[in-house]
């Protein structure tokens, strides 16, 4: 019946850390994954995304809420992208990660405290309101891709 579904507080699955993850959450319904070193693909429409001391590859994208990944170290062999339309995208790094990184917003700012070269334009640096950063970490690795529409994007060292 209605009324015991809209009392359920979540489910809750102990699986095997290095069991490959795909996850639906549907139009109502948050995810939230710990301790994973596997491949992990997370969806819902409606609610957060949190991820915490995961390796990667990942693929996860909500509509409306935000999505916070803390990484435990990032696996080299398959891109990461994080995403969401209506909310903020963050995420913490192991400093030593090597990454070819892509932070994207329509209507935020990126943030990050990592040490990015940033793109020049005929020997100028930008300075005003960043809403798309193309750059290498560490000399280059993984292509991490986060990306929000309406939300700010922050790249955060752990």
């Amino acid at each position: 019946d209605l009324k015991s579904w809209m009392q359920r507080s979540g489910l809750q699955i102990t699986l095997p850390k290095n069991m490959d993850i795909h996850l639906d959450c549907g139009s109502l319904g948050s995810a939230h994954l710990e301790g994973f070193s596997s491949e992990i693909e997370v969806n819902t429409n409606v609610g957060g995304i949190k991820l915490k001391d995961v390796t990667g590859p990942i693929t996860a994208h909500t509509s409306t809420g935000a999505v916070d990944v803390v990484f435990k170290n990032v696996n080299q062999s398959s891109p990461i992208s994080l995403s969401s339309s209506t909310g903020v995208v963050d995420v913490s790094l192991p400093t030593n990660t090597k990454a070819d990184l892509e932070l994207r917003t329509t209507m935020g700012t990126v943030y990050t405290d990592f040490d990015l070269q940033m793109p020049r334009e005929d020997g100028m640096r930008v300075v005003g309101n960043n809403r798309k950063v193309v750059s290498k970490l560490n000399g280059g690795g993984v292509k991490i891709v986060l990306r929000s529409s309406t939300g700010n994007v922050y790249l955060r060292k752990q």
